[in-house]
């Protein structure tokens, strides 16, 4: 059996790694949020090689400036913010930094230049171009991940896109018009079908759906 014995000279030849904390997680509350109503952001936040030292939450509303708010620990992992309410039809937009004992620091989203976690606040039902709406580079959904209901026009069915079996639905013809959907129940839609669909929204290759 071959064998590698590493045998430094002295402290010098030795360094150990450091890592910030790993940020995960990321909840808003409520998915939908009206004017008049708070919003409760919570994260996981670990250090896995020291302590957290601090965690913090930065928000802006419309692309304005960054209000800086510090993270509460609920436990030994937990941290939360409140992001105070807003009047209707502005953008919330926000990223998460923590620091640990050494001085490590991480950022989430990593590139906040091209992608933040953000939210609408609307006075009313949320439609497919929410839901499509991207104001950053990233491309990500508001609703990614969380559970909707928005309601369009079937313009293609399995007849049109047989192979993977998807529906496309649509409301209206402007931007961000058009969501696909998938599932056994979509399957039995057909063109021209007016329906209203639940479901989780997630990012398939740069595709909302």
């Amino acid at each position: 059996t071959n064998m590698m014995i590493i045998m430094p000279v002295d402290s010098t030849d030795i360094k150990v790694a450091q890592f910030p904390p790993l940020i995960t997680n990321i909840v808003r509350d409520p998915i939908l949020v009206a004017p008049g109503q708070d919003v409760t952001v919570t994260a996981k936040i670990k250090d896995v090689d020291g302590t957290v030292a601090d965690a913090k939450l930065y928000w802006r509303k419309n692309s304005t400036t960054n209000v800086e708010v510090a993270m509460t620990s609920l436990n030994d992992s937990t941290y939360q913010a409140i992001i105070p309410s807003q009047t209707d039809s502005c953008v919330v937009d926000y990223f998460i930094t923590a620091s640990d004992n050494q001085g490590n620091t991480s950022t989430t989203p990593s590139d906040t230049a091209r992608n933040r976690y953000f939210y609408l606040v609307l006075d009313r039902p949320l439609t497919i171009q929410d839901v499509q709406y991207s104001p950053f580079g990233g491309g990500f959904s508001a609703y990614n991940s969380y559970d909707v209901t928005v309601s369009g026009v079937v313009t293609a069915d399995t007849s049109d896109i047989p192979l993977p079996s998807q529906i496309i639905i649509q409301n209206g013809n402007g931007p961000w018009s058009a969501i696909r959907i998938f599932g056994t129940d979509a399957l039995t839609l057909n063109r021209g079908d007016l329906v209203t669909v639940t479901g989780i929204v997630n990012e398939n290759f740069s595709h909302t759906q």
